[in-house]
């Protein structure tokens, strides 16, 4: 099983350098990527009762089915939703979907994948569906004995019938929970830790200041400078959301509430459509957020054509957004009208603030592209 899992692995990302799986829609992305995998985690993909497609999620509408039920009618019942890899919408797009399937029918772990991807949730957990997602495997990214030891641990027939991939999903998730309670608590415990003056705490204040200045300080003095810098050393235990304080400051204004009555929003994308975008006083209909970042190049090429190429200076930390090689782009789109071609690979949050930083770097204002959304 492993070796096999192995060498398919490594197939696939042979693969990405050709460009074949952009074109992959989404029975081809089952058929050629999904069920093999099934299959070699050992799943008789030809036995519904192992691997039974389409299968009925809601008694009160037929045509609503997930694509896959493993082990299906048993207390180990996992769904796996399936979405092409040439889908233009993010898998964020689709987590309410599979982990609602999950949630109705008593199924405790689900799995969307767009065969690249795959997203593992445990859906009877508390929180927000993105809290409930506790693994993710990328198949191009991530390096093959690690994507290969978490199939078998999360996905083989063998663990999932034994028991044993809850107990493994349920301690990743635990772990997760354990980092982010971590995490949100930092700042509330440093606050506490400047705020109590702790003896424990000034004593190790003093020890240091001695080893620099070869003095120690009146418990006074130091007490006086905690005070004194009390508002730069305090960390706020809120987090901080500039769009939302925007969009409260402007509620009252007439002009923002006629943008929002024809649903113009600028942020909060996931979950949402792209019906039409504005730029430069015209309107465009588009189908998906891709659509949007590839007609808006398509349109700054169309203004700047002798300089379109600036947009080069825009990449990431570790990726870049255009490329006139499509290899060195994990889902690289044509832009019309050049050969240049910009990375797809985004959230639909990622495309909005792309688009902006475009149309910034040609020197519009970022608040003039309008995005209607549903």
């Amino acid at each position: 099983m492993q070796e096999k899992l192995k060498n398919f692995v490594n197939k696939i990302k042979s693969e990405k350098d050709s460009n074949n799986l952009n074109t992959y829609d989404e029975a081809t992305t089952k058929q050629t990527i999904v069920l093999p995998i099934l299959n070699f985690l050992g799943w008789d993909i030809f036995d519904i009762e192992d691997v039974q497609p389409e299968y009925p999620v809601d008694p009160r509408n037929s045509n609503e089915k997930v694509d896959y039920a493993l082990a299906k009618n048993t207390d180990s019942m996992v769904f796996v939703e399936v979405k092409a890899i040439s889908n233009d919408n993010g898998l964020e797009n689709y987590e309410k979907q599979i982990c609602n399937y999950c949630f109705n029918n008593s199924v405790t772990m689900g799995i969307l994948t767009n065969g690249i991807s795959w997203w593992f949730y445990l859906t009877r957990e508390k929180g927000p569906w993105t809290e409930r997602k506790f693994y993710s495997i990328d198949l191009i990214q991530q390096d093959t004995d690690i994507i290969v030891s978490k199939f078998i641990d999360l996905l083989s027939k063998q663990n999932i019938i034994s028991g044993s991939t809850e107990i493994n999903a349920k301690k990743i998730h635990k772990s997760n929970q354990k980092n982010q309670i971590i995490k949100k608590s930092i700042p509330k415990a440093w606050n506490n830790l400047i705020s109590s003056k702790n003896d424990k705490f000034m004593d190790m204040f003093n020890d240091t200041l001695e080893k620099i200045s070869g003095y120690r300080a009146e418990p006074e003095k130091l007490t006086q400078f905690l005070e004194e810098n009390k508002n730069k050393l305090l960390i706020s235990e809120k987090p901080t959301f500039q769009t939302t304080a925007r969009i409260k400051k402007f509620d009252n204004n007439s002009q923002f509430r006629k943008q929002k009555n024809n649903n113009y929003i600028k942020t909060g994308f996931t979950g949402k459509n792209i019906k039409a975008f504005i730029f430069n006083n015209k309107r465009y209909e588009v189908r998906s957020w891709i659509q949007l970042l590839l007609k808006l190049c398509e349109e700054i090429n169309n203004l700047h054509k002798n300089d379109f190429d600036r947009v080069y200076k825009l990449k990431g930390t570790k990726r870049l957004y255009f490329s006139k090689n499509p290899n060195e782009l994990k889902i690289p789109k044509k832009v019309n009208g050049t050969n240049i071609f910009v990375e797809a690979h985004f959230s639909a949050k990622d495309i909005d603030k792309l688009c902006r930083n475009i149309i910034s770097l040609f020197g519009y204002n970022k608040n003039s592209l309008k995005i209607e959304s549903s």
